[in-house]
């Protein structure tokens, strides 16, 4: 942000002007999804690592004010992203690392923000859904929407759901003995899989 202060306000137009969201589409985003699509490495397209951060939801001080977002403003751009993705490469998958299982929830303070009918409602998209939930934890935040302390099933997500981004190390001081019995953990709880 300190070395370029219009990265924050431009970023914002991909988000708020479809303008700018169609030029991001067509001349940055299709390059990618038609060069890789096919490639073997590829598991899914994450839109977006944790964009709640960039809300008026859930702001961590580093957007000013001015430049954040509300919650149906991101639901808008995730539905469009995604089915223009899925549009390219139907064969592909989409997701979203969001920054915590409370947005994915449907027992949580927004309820599944992600949801096909949440997404749908503001981008108006009927492709613009996500294949797999995809969800960050950290033990320094407590444990109400910790997978290793709630199931999927807790969450009632009702799709392939991953524990995106976790620490490793606080999670093997809760018991675990190594990471294969952590994931297997994760496993056991309904998860599809972590990373």
């Amino acid at each position: 942000k300190k070395d370029h202060p219009e990265r924050i306000p431009r970023n914002r137009l991909i988000l708020t002007n479809n303008s700018y969201l169609q030029d991001y589409l067509k001349k940055g985003l299709s390059p990618l999804v038609q060069a890789f699509q096919n490639h073997p490495g590829l598991h899914s397209w994450d839109i977006c690592n944790e964009p709640e951060g960039m809300t008026t939801a859930e702001n961590w001080g580093l957007v000013d004010a001015k430049d954040r977002i509300d919650i149906a403003t991101l639901q808008a751009f995730i539905n469009k992203t995604a089915g223009h993705i899925h549009r390219l490469a139907p064969h592909n998958k989409v997701t979203v690392g969001a920054v915590s299982f409370k947005y994915l929830a449907s027992k949580g303070p927004l309820g599944n923000i992600y949801s096909d009918r949440a997404l749908i409602a503001q981008g108006k998209d009927p492709l613009g859904t996500l294949d797999i939930y995809q969800g960050h934890h950290y033990a320094k935040i407590g444990t109400e929407w910790s997978p290793f302390q709630n199931s999927a099933k807790a969450f009632a997500l009702d799709k392939p759901t991953i524990v995106g981004e976790f620490d490793m190390k606080e999670y093997l001081e809760y018991g675990a003995s190594s990471p294969r019995k952590l994931y297997a953990q994760l496993k056991t709880q309904g998860f599809s899989g972590a990373l």
